[in-house]
């Protein structure tokens, strides 16, 4: 995908599909660095929101739900807050809330992870 030839339209189609959030994981430094204006007034549908806590909850459940300690989810609520693309206790990459932030099987959806799992 070259999203260097892309136009504005074609962009906004891409930050509000439901694979972006697959789709940004794939990209090189340069694109994600022109979608990042976009992303930050994207407006993540529903079920964008509901397979990411599906697919989140079902790898938890397989681990035997096991949950990072006070101080790990401290450590990375911080990160996120201080992330460009975090915004009203949402990451508008993957539409994740802080309480993915306590499932020690969940990472941040940037490549690379600003934080990760911790089993």
């Amino acid at each position: 995908m070259n999203i260097r030839k892309m136009k504005q339209e074609e962009i906004k189609k891409l930050i509000n599909s439901k694979e972006f959030s697959e789709i940004y994981k794939t990209l090189d430094k340069e694109s994600q660095k022109i979608l990042k204006p976009y992303i930050k007034d994207r407006k993540i549908p529903i079920i964008n929101k509901a397979k990411s806590l599906g697919k989140a909850i079902k790898e938890w459940v397989s681990h035997g739900m096991p949950e990072v300690t006070e101080k790990q989810y401290q450590r990375r609520l911080k990160i996120c807050q201080g992330c460009e693309f975090w915004n009203n206790n949402t990451c508008k990459i993957c539409g994740c809330t802080s309480a993915k932030l306590r499932l020690s099987t969940s990472k941040c959806p940037l490549s690379p992870p600003l934080w990760d799992r911790e089993i």
